[in-house]
């Protein structure tokens, strides 16, 4: 059975571990950390996220005990009833079965019965091909485009803006 519990300090090494370089923690975290990634930095995270004043709600995602996933739910503002999908991410060993689309549809029913949003978004790289259709076939919509929004090394990647009406 798959469920979301909070994420806390002593998930923090498997995450690590699902982050190989440079390249995985930009797709991944956007601009939000540095490489190498390590303990302090989702240690600063989590210490400002997963409480009653916070807008961020860092999640793992279980499979039974077993940790299979990560996603966060950012910017959460009740006043519009909307937030921000972050940071997912799924054990590389267990990626290609379906998991993505699992990950995805639950956290829609978590924020709809935990939080009575009526809207989600996210930003994703424009070549991560596989997580835009997860969305897409989650209900998620392209409501834009940021052009060259990172650069790494000698590339510049686009941000593919998606929203998603609950």
């Amino acid at each position: 059975m798959h469920h979301f519990k909070e994420f806390t300090r002593k998930d923090i090494p498997k995450l690590i571990s699902w982050i190989p370089d440079a390249r995985a923690l930009l797709i991944w975290s956007g601009a939000g950390y540095v490489w190498p990634i390590d303990t302090t930095q989702l240690e600063q995270t989590l210490s400002k996220a997963n409480n009653s004043d916070s807008t961020y709600l860092l999640l793992k995602f279980l499979s039974g005990k077993s940790v299979i996933g990560y996603i966060e739910l950012r910017k959460l503002n009740n006043e519009e009833s909307a937030a921000r999908i972050g940071r997912v991410i799924i054990d590389p060993a267990l990626r290609g079965q379906g998991l993505g689309n699992k990950i995805i549809n639950m956290v829609k029913g978590y924020a709809i019965n935990n939080f009575d949003l009526k809207t989600l978004s996210l930003g994703v790289f424009s070549f991560n091909q596989r997580a835009i259709s997860a969305y897409q076939n989650n209900g998620f919509i392209v409501t834009g485009t940021k052009n060259e929004a990172k650069d790494f090394e000698d590339e510049k990647w686009d941000l593919v803006l998606m929203n998603c009406q609950l």
